[in-house]
């Protein structure tokens, strides 16, 4: 299981690409139901 700082960093990375304007989070995680082995559903525009 990654640790969840990982995933910060992952998606503070993203942001700092000229051509990512938005990063949504949606899915479980979104919710905040998701389980240990839930994947994160991102929409990179």
């Amino acid at each position: 299981m990654q640790k969840p700082i990982l995933h910060y960093r992952f998606i503070k990375e993203l942001s700092l690409l000229d051509f990512v304007n938005e990063i949504w989070l949606f899915g479980s995680r979104a919710r905040e139901d998701n389980q240990a082995r839930s994947d994160i559903d991102l929409a990179i525009l």
